[in-house]
């Protein structure tokens, strides 16, 4: 709508859940998500992994540890 003032927006009324029902909710959306975030973590702890390997491959392979064909 290309004239709507700031007060126009200011008195319009916005039905919202109580305080309860709030956390209700963010009590649900966290219970939801905890699979997200594990899978999140291990995929982080992975790629650590990964690459402190590479880290240690490269300083094997520039000291002459390792040969490259």
């Amino acid at each position: 709508m290309p004239r709507v003032s700031s007060s126009t927006i200011m008195n319009l009324k916005i039905a919202y859940p109580s305080i309860t029902e709030q956390n209700a909710i963010v009590s649900e959306i966290k219970d939801l998500t905890k699979s997200i975030d594990t899978a999140i973590s291990q995929q982080r702890k992975a790629i650590d992994l990964l690459r402190e390997r590479k880290a240690i491959i490269i300083n094997e392979v520039v000291t002459g540890k390792v040969k490259v064909v």
